[in-house]
């Protein structure tokens, strides 16, 4: 398929804008991770501080709810940057930069390794893999902690 140089042009600016705003998607998903965490983190001291009273079993599940609403948050960016990505793909093989003469060039055609030697190299993507299955059951074995901790003192279930 053969465009104008007004096509390339208008093609170009939307590469441009779309690999800025899949970059903001990017820092979005960062900022759900860490906000995830602090969420968590401040009911956790939170209850930490207060005495043990039974109305507490409700707040017991807000960070895990918590969690799988920034979760959920956090798939929703990287739907949106798959979709840019497969968009801006389009356009690397509509303007003309990967073709047989020139290789896989762009950013979505460059060649990509197996996935197991790719998270050897890349060490932090299998983390971000990892992350929420670690923060929703850190979550989950805090409040179990937390539940029988409380009960203990409360009541005197066991005896160290």
């Amino acid at each position: 398929m053969e465009i104008n140089d007004a096509q390339k042009q208008f093609l170009m600016t939307e590469y441009v804008q779309l690999r800025s705003e899949s970059m903001l998607f990017m820092q979005s998903i960062e900022n759900t991770e860490r906000y995830a965490l602090i969420s968590s983190g401040a009911i956790w001291a939170w209850l930490a501080t207060q005495k043990w009273n039974t109305t507490f079993i409700v707040v017991l599940f807000v960070p895990v709810l918590i969690t799988i609403m920034f979760e959920r948050k956090r798939n929703s960016f990287a739907s949106a940057i798959n979709q840019i990505g497969e968009y801006i793909k389009r356009i690397e093989e509509t303007i003309g930069v990967t073709n047989e003469s020139v290789g896989k060039l762009g950013w979505e055609h460059r060649e990509k390794d197996g996935k197991k030697d790719d998270e050897k190299k890349h060490p932090f993507r299998k983390w971000r893999k990892n992350y929420w299955k670690l923060l929703h059951m850190g979550n989950i074995v805090i409040g179990v902690i937390y539940l029988i901790s409380s009960l203990n003192t409360e009541y005197h279930f066991f005896s160290f």
